[in-house]
């Protein structure tokens, strides 16, 4: 998660830029993989993800 944490923050940021003052923020335990598959058959490395991210205002005072 840390290599996509960029990426995931800036999807974040352009979702609730309208919606809200301050930006969410996304730490790396609050990011759920919820399906995975190669896009180029079982000999490629390009990988489609499907993410579940729970963005939060504040500090994160509790873990899953």
């Amino acid at each position: 998660m840390n290599f996509l944490n960029p990426y995931i923050k800036d999807a974040v940021q352009d979702y609730y830029e309208h919606l809200m003052r301050e930006s969410p923020h996304v730490y790396p335990y609050f990011v759920d993989v919820i399906e995975s598959h190669r896009v180029n058959g079982f000999r490629g490395f390009i990988l489609s993800l499907t993410l579940d991210v729970t963005p939060v205002v504040g500090p994160s005072y509790f873990c899953r």
